[in-house]
């Protein structure tokens, strides 16, 4: 199972990923710490706008382990596969 953990760290860890993401501002006018929005993907799940980055970072990264490690990160419970499903996967 792929966790954000995992991800993030497949990507390059989360000060790497923060470095690549756009620059924000919040709406009072302050910056955003782009470092604490990565950490907090590890409870809250990551973004979809940002896949396309995590990806392009590293070939590890998949969309079925994004959305895998989403599912995870918010407490939802995976389907379970079926015995030919994982005999298949793991032949």
């Amino acid at each position: 199972m792929s966790t954000v953990t995992d991800i993030l760290t497949a990507a390059g860890g989360p000060e790497i990923i923060a470095k690549r993401l756009p620059r924000k501002v919040s709406k009072s006018g302050g910056k955003v710490d782009r470092v604490s929005t990565v950490y907090k993907w590890k409870k809250l799940g990551i973004p979809e706008r940002h896949w396309p980055l995590l990806m392009k970072l590293s070939e590890e990264i998949t969309l079925e382990r994004l959305f895998e490690a989403n599912r995870h990160a918010r407490g939802e419970k995976m389907p379970r596969k079926r015995k030919a499903e994982a005999a298949r996967e793991a032949a």
